[in-house]
């Protein structure tokens, strides 16, 4: 009986000794932020019309451009000095009240909507008739773009909703994380929202290294449901939003 009490007390404490070594690892590089292979780091680009190209932008010019959103991740910055309006689109010569006769066309997406090509082509389908309001943010995915249209979008009562779909929309849902310079970094999960917890992702290095375990064993588990649940929800608030102009 006495061996059995010493093995089990041996066992509690080495299992004990752990749990505090892997506390003390954590807390030891919380301060780095350490991300791995488990998410996708924000990099934005920006149109330059000296070169014609898009480029990356730095740390400190995503900074100028976005602002911390507790849902969202990030918000691009709006304002007359800003490249998006109050009412989440980029600035246009449209007011905001519609002519009649006219077709109000809202183009979203992340950065292929937000350069503009396809709201650029419809314009020219049909010159004075289509009004094309560009509401693509870069790097967005199919949570923030919903949320973004429920929260500012739907706002200009659009008569067409246009989602422009990329391969990247599948990253989940943003998650914001603090460098030692106190810099924003937005990171973006492969996995669904019902895979991570986003308060141990945000303070245990040790919880990203087990996620990028997880990522690389499996391929993006839950985010194609995710997605779809998202884009569900994004043609059920464009469709009231279409019946109630």
């Amino acid at each position: 009986m006495g061996e059995k009490k010493k093995a089990f007390t041996n066992t509690a404490l080495l299992i004990c000794s752990v749990i505090v070594a892997l506390v003390l690892f954590d807390l030891a590089l919380m301060p780095f932020n350490l991300v791995f292979n488990s998410t996708n780091l924000t990099q934005l680009y920006f149109e330059d019309p000296t070169k014609e190209q898009f480029q990356t932008i730095s740390q400190e010019q995503f900074k100028q451009w976005s602002q911390p959103d507790p849902i969202l991740g990030y918000l691009p910055r709006m304002g007359e000095k800003y490249a998006y309006s109050n009412l989440g689109t980029q600035h246009n010569s449209f007011a905001l009240k519609k002519p009649a006769q006219v077709k109000r066309i809202l183009m979203m997406g992340d950065s292929i909507a937000a350069i503009g090509f396809l709201g650029k082509a419809l314009a020219q389908l049909a010159p004075g008739k289509n009004q094309i309001w560009n509401g693509g943010i870069f790097v967005y995915s199919t949570f923030q773009e919903v949320n973004f249209f429920e929260r500012y979008l739907r706002k200009i009562n659009p008569d067409l909703v246009v989602l422009e779909f990329c391969l990247n929309d599948f990253d989940g849902t943003p998650i914001i994380l603090k460098s030692q310079k106190e810099e924003t970094l937005v990171a973006k999960m492969y996995l669904g929202s019902n895979f991570f917890s986003p308060w141990l992702f945000r303070h245990s290095t040790i919880y990203r290294i087990w996620l990028s375990v997880k990522k690389s064993l499996f391929h993006r588990p839950g985010l194609e449901e995710e997605v779809k649940n998202n884009l569900a929800r994004l043609h059920q608030l464009s469709q009231q939003t279409v019946l109630s102009c």
